[in-house]
């Protein structure tokens, strides 16, 4: 019976939700009590959708469909597949339901969830983002508190701050984490395919229910080729030998050590500086490789802040890979700027990238770890100062 109930509220959300009721279409479903809640997983290369027959018949009609529509927001948001980077899972699996939460209707959204409020967190952000807030021991309420504490104790409830029952997510995508680098670029593909394809479709009847910019998303996806250099292993080296650590007081950590005085919490810093050489030198091909390389460097799972440089900076922003890259600049070229620019905030950046074509005198008083990166129509310029290397 309860099959039967999610077949049809599973009709009722194509109706009425066109884009996430096609992608439930090309779902396995299953009611079991391997899962306590609900949750994705992996059928082959694609996707099937588990769900607690006990949990389910607790909901009403709206909520089921809000269950629905939270669970598809994992394949849309490709949390089983780009997400590796993010090594505590607990922490993760927090983030990417407050992110999928904000976004599902109020009314239809079941109660006891993971919501920015409770967790005491800006509305708006991204999953990479809550994750580095929630991270941060400095940052966690009581309410984050609680659900660490009860999922490392393979608990799926737990009380907020507020002393409410609060749900906890039920996901189990160690298939997916333990797989074969080969194998996830295959379920990362099929899960492209099957999303075009819906939008596609949907695009006739309803565009109106497709995701703001994912349409966008999808095309720029299409357009990424292969990386022209291995980043994750040479950025576990590059930046692992410069990340750096500090340490600070802090009243909200006492100290064992000394009662009553303040205790030291160590922060970690992982951010990249990385240049883009804007000058009239520097051709679109080279750009259109440049950005290419920063959306498989950015899956290394560092912070990425741009800064465009002709022979003075441009402009300064957070790199997203899920949003167009506008260039600024094309005049001369001078590297001096952004290598005063580093120097002043060797604290704040574990290293300096530059992408490049190469072609000016080298910077004065370059400090801290840097690599310059050159397209694949230049030669590396020997003069530069720290390391460099060439897109083959």
């Amino acid at each position: 019976m309860s099959l039967n109930s999610l077949l049809k509220t599973s009709k009722n959300l194509l109706y009425k939700q066109p884009f996430f009721g096609s992608i439930l279409l090309s779902l396995q479903k299953e009611m079991t009590d391997k899962v306590k809640t609900a949750c994705v997983g992996l059928n082959g290369v694609m996707y099937k959708l588990m769900v607690n027959p006990d949990f389910w018949n607790s909901l009403s009609e709206d909520h089921r469909k809000g269950l629905l529509i939270h669970e598809l927001g994992h394949i849309v948001n490709f949390h089983l597949t780009q997400y590796n980077h993010l090594k505590d899972k607990k922490v993760a699996n927090i983030a990417m339901d407050i992110y999928i939460n904000q976004q599902i209707p109020a009314e239809l959204l079941p109660e006891g969830g993971c919501t920015w409020d409770k967790f005491d967190v800006p509305e708006g952000l991204s999953t990479n983002e809550y994750y580095k807030l929630l991270i941060d021991p400095a940052n966690q309420n009581q309410t984050c508190q609680n659900a660490l504490q009860a999922m490392g104790n393979g608990k799926t409830e737990c009380q907020d701050g507020n002393g409410q029952t609060m749900n906890l997510p039920d996901h189990d995508w160690e298939e997916i984490e333990n797989m074969s680098e080969a194998k996830q670029k295959v379920v990362q593909k099929c899960t492209e395919q099957l999303l075009r394809q819906v939008v596609e479709q949907v695009k006739k009847s309803n565009p109106g229910s497709i995701p703001g910019g994912l349409e966008d998303m999808l095309e720029r996806m299409a357009q990424i080729e292969p990386p022209k250099f291995n980043w994750r292993a040479y950025v576990k080296r590059f930046v692992g030998t410069s990340t750096k650590t500090y340490v600070r007081k802090t009243r909200r950590k006492k100290s064992k050590r000394f009662p009553g005085q303040p205790g030291l919490r160590e922060k970690y810093f992982s951010n990249i500086l990385v240049a883009i050489d804007t000058s009239w030198s520097v051709s679109q091909d080279d750009l259109k490789e440049f950005q290419n390389e920063l959306v498989h460097l950015a899956k290394t799972g560092h912070d990425i802040q741009i800064v465009l440089c002709d022979t003075k900076i441009q402009k300064q922003f957070k790199f997203n890979p899920r949003k167009p890259l506008n260039i600024n600049g094309r005049g001369g070229t001078d590297f001096q700027p952004v290598i005063d620019l580093y120097n002043q905030n060797l604290k704040k950046y574990s290293c300096l990238i530059y992408l490049s074509d190469g072609e000016a005198y080298a910077p004065k008083g370059a400090r801290g770890n840097i690599l310059w990166v050159h397209g694949t129509q230049h030669d590396i310029n020997e003069t530069l100062p720290g390391k460099k290397v060439k897109l083959n």
